[in-house]
């Protein structure tokens, strides 16, 4: 069977987050490495699009759904002669239409895990298990972003499974430019969605700026609901931090604020990769996060502190640590800097062409890397994921199992079951 020479890849658009930007750093990627490269959005590029695409990769646009789309990607794949098709929108509603079609071209297809797979119960939006698994057993391979998850998937579903980071859209061997005395500012990054827990963020700081009245905290992000956006305004207004707050939206570039800043503090209670740690430690910037133990770039904690989550008081005092020793604050910055080494692009390419040329080379698909993830340590990881997910869950919906219990008692069960069927139809 051929090697592979031009290569699919679909994401929903260009302009967004972490996801878009790893297509676009992974496309030129693979140019650079000879394959020839079509990218696929359903979304329009748009002047205001984040993230460009390099120079000779071809990008088309397909129909939102139906026959329109079938047929655009039929025609794409013999038209530009596709031998792969690399997916990163699993959540997608057109997932399991994308990967038939591609099946019914005759090409190879591979899928990105870009959701941890105890997303659902962290309430990641538009993730759901029990709709998403089902056309995972038709693709012929599967990456996932941490050994944690290749252990998982590769077990439940039992795929070709491996694991390869994300590229990075830096230099790693750029020197550091900090001065110490620039500023004093606490980056938060990221878009306002509920796991991301922001307001988790402006707590802890503002347990900070009693004791630090230079400290800053800078705001990389924002909602696309103006309501969202309000809402966190009110609230450091609330805690009386409104003018050390900056809410400076969301940036392209980010590498500016980093420059400058005297820490990095994330506060997201799920993530599969969080390229923006990688951002910080590439910067030299040191991390307050809640702990995160499966992730790649959280292996060993090197430039990290955490806290448990929820644990917001801890997160504060890790943050006054660094803000208050800027020797402990450069150690930090150095280890964190050093661990990216593993995961420079020159290893994800190489695995990259690892994958490509087993899934075409094994058509019984038998080929597994899981044996490399079967160890203790991952095992463990996951265990511990699944407790702490389901304990979060239960935490954070208590007051819904309040609410059933006081209507079961106040009105007849078919009111209450047409009630929960009206909002969450999902369900039954």
């Amino acid at each position: 069977m051929c090697d592979v020479k031009t290569i699919g890849t679909f994401n929903c658009g260009l302009t967004g987050g972490g996801i878009e930007r790893v297509v676009a750093v992974l496309s030129g990627l693979w140019l650079k490495a000879g394959y020839r490269v079509v990218v696929f959005t359903d979304k329009p590029v748009t002047l205001c699009d984040d993230f460009d695409l390099p120079k000779g990769v071809v990008h088309k646009v397909l129909p939102k759904c139906g026959t329109d789309r079938e047929d655009a990607w039929i025609s794409s794949i013999r038209e530009d002669k596709i031998d792969v098709l690399v997916h990163h929108q699993f959540s997608s509603k057109n997932f399991a239409g994308d990967i038939e079609v591609a099946k019914k071209g005759g090409i190879k297809t591979v899928v990105v895990m870009h959701e941890p797979f105890s997303a659902e119960r962290y309430g990641v939006e538009g993730w759901n298990n029990s709709l998403y698994v089902k056309p995972f057993p038709c693709v012929d391979a599967m990456v996932c972003l941490s050994p944690t998850e290749a252990l998982w998937w590769g077990s439940t579903l039992h795929r070709p499974v491996f694991y390869i980071p994300n590229p990075l859209p830096f230099d790693c061997n750029t020197p550091i430019v900090w001065q110490k005395e620039a500023s004093r500012d606490i980056l938060w990054i990221g878009r306002f969605a509920s796991r991301k827990r922001l307001e988790d963020a402006i707590r802890a700081y503002a347990i900070v700026a009693q004791q630090d009245k230079d400290a800053r905290l800078v705001v990389l992000g924002s909602s696309s609901r103006n309501e969202v956006n309000r809402r966190f305004r009110r609230f450091v207004h609330q805690l009386g931090v409104s003018d050390r707050v900056v809410f400076a939206g969301r940036q392209k570039d980010v590498a500016q604020f980093l420059r400058n800043a005297y820490a990095h503090l994330s506060t997201s209670v799920s993530e599969s990769y969080a390229l923006t740690l990688a951002e910080s430690k590439a910067h030299g910037v040191p991390i307050v996060m809640y702990n995160l133990p499966y992730l790649a770039l959280s292996d060993g904690n090197r430039g990290i502190l955490t806290a448990e989550i929820g644990d917001v008081q801890g997160l504060a005092q890790a943050l006054i640590m660094i803000l208050h020793d800027v020797d402990f604050r450069n150690r930090l910055g150095d280890e964190g800097r050093k661990s990216l080494e593993p995961l420079e692009n020159e290893r994800v390419i190489q695995d990259w062409k690892r994958v490509l040329r087993t899934i075409h080379r094994d058509p019984t698909g038998s080929y597994s890397e899981l044996p490399h993830y079967q160890t203790q340590e991952y095992y463990q990881f996951v265990l511990n994921e699944i407790t702490r997910s389901w304990q979060f869950f239960m935490r954070e919906n208590a007051w819904k199992m309040k609410l059933f219990e006081w209507m079961s008692s106040h009105f007849p069960m078919s009111w209450v079951k047409s009630f929960i069927k009206a909002r969450r139809p999902d369900l039954f």
